[in-house]
């Protein structure tokens, strides 16, 4: 898959997977001794073939998308509860609102 992105959303990307990376440390040493949920797709969610890729881009095009409400976009992600307020922060953000996707 290739994106193609503007230096602006390039840099968004660049400071939004800082900041997951940090979150992603800091809620994995905070919670080491802790189980944690094993994620499962939707019993409805396609696990193969096209069905399944087109399934990916389109979630990767709304989680990148500055109209996807918060809520979503942290359904969205694996986990998305443990990183809930980096997105929240991260789409506040004015680099936010000119970031996409596109997925080939």
């Amino acid at each position: 898959m290739h994106a193609k992105l503007s230096g602006r959303a390039c840099r968004y990307l660049i400071i939004a997977g800082v900041s997951l990376g940090l979150a992603a440390v800091t809620v994995a040493c905070a919670s080491s001794t802790s189980t944690r949920p094993t994620p499962s797709p939707s019993p409805s969610a396609p696990t193969t073939g096209a069905a399944a890729q087109a399934a990916v881009k389109a979630d990767w095009v709304a989680f990148f998308d500055a109209k996807t409400p918060v809520s979503r976009r942290v359904g969205l992600l694996q986990n998305g509860q443990a990183f809930a307020s980096v997105i929240k922060s991260q789409a506040t953000s004015p680099l936010a609102a000119s970031a996409s996707a596109s997925v080939t």
